[in-house]
């Protein structure tokens, strides 16, 4: 165990000093020691998770949680795991023969969540809520956020309506403009949702700037959901989970200040980050993370 140590300390700063310039090489070597450490803890007992058809890549917050927690990850379906996770790191997936037999004798995290585009999201937050943030550029006079319907694409745009027919794109959302400004300030406030089976353990709300709202956000802070969001509120939320079959994941939420409604604008099932926290807090963000998860998803025998 002291070996081990002292290991660890000898090339964590090493590591810092090389990850301004190799960062997504860098992260998965610290990961690397994070994941010795905790399996030291742990007696190295041999522990995992399988995932599939893809692993997780350094940025996902899974590979992180599963590090932290001394879990091995494999895409090996025979493989002797204490939970298995559908992860595949696009919008839409087809079903999976392989994983839907599979959870027919286990639990599957994820295996219904096949279709997270910006429109089947849209499509299921107005049924569960009861109103719409989806708008007709032909015949909406105003400003709308057009955006791709794929995950991840980040391309938003504001554009003036009405538009011609023949501009609209069909690869693309329309949806109105959502005022998340913070009073007396050029900050918008997001707010990001983690999801553990139903649960809402806690919140992030992150800023962005106004000039620059499709873009990165520039500090974050965890809050418990209570202080956001109303229990109404919360139970629509797990509603629009459950319709979309998302047992882990996050999404993007926004609170217009006109009308004080919730807008649920994104949904992503294999997350990355946490982003816009210091170093100190994003580790902090991602022990309780890494607890929740476990918590929720492992069973595992006492130590």
């Amino acid at each position: 165990m002291n070996v081990l140590r002292r290991f660890y300390a000898a090339t964590w700063e090493t590591a810092r000093k090389v990850a301004g310039r190799r960062p997504w090489i860098v992260n998965g070597f610290i990961y690397r020691l994070i994941y010795l450490k905790a399996i030291a803890r742990h007696g190295f007992k041999r522990r995992t998770i399988i995932t599939y058809p893809q692993r997780p890549r350094t940025y996902h917050i899974l590979y992180k949680i599963a590090h932290i927690l001394g879990y091995r990850l494999t895409t090996d379906l025979h493989a002797d795991a204490v939970a298995c996770v559908a992860f595949h790191d696009i919008t839409v997936t087809e079903r999976d023969h392989q994983l839907a037999e599979l959870a027919t004798i286990r639990p599957v995290i994820n295996v219904a969540c096949t279709d997270i585009s910006k429109k089947r999201v849209a499509a299921a937050f107005e049924q569960v809520f009861g109103y719409t943030l989806t708008l007709d550029p032909c015949t909406f006079t105003g400003e709308c956020v057009k955006k791709s319907d794929s995950n991840g694409t980040h391309d938003g745009v504001i554009i003036t309506c009405p538009i011609e027919q023949e501009e609209v794109d069909p690869a693309c959302i329309y949806q109105r403009v959502v005022n998340n400004r913070i009073a007396s300030s050029d900050l918008l406030l997001d707010i990001r949702v983690p999801i553990y089976n139903g649960s809402i353990p806690f919140l992030f709300l992150r800023n962005r700037e106004l000039h620059s709202r499709f873009r990165h956000s520039i500090r974050g802070v965890m809050v418990d959901a209570d202080e956001v969001f109303s229990p109404d509120e919360v139970e629509m939320t797990r509603a629009l989970c459950c319709e979309l079959g998302l047992n882990f994941g996050e999404l993007d939420v926004l609170r217009d200040v006109d009308d004080g409604r919730l807008y649920i604008i994104d949904v992503n099932n294999t997350p990355g980050g946490p982003v816009a926290f210091s170093r100190r807090d994003g580790r902090a963000v991602l022990e309780r993370m890494a607890a929740t998860f476990e918590r929720t998803f492992l069973q595992t025998e006492t130590d």
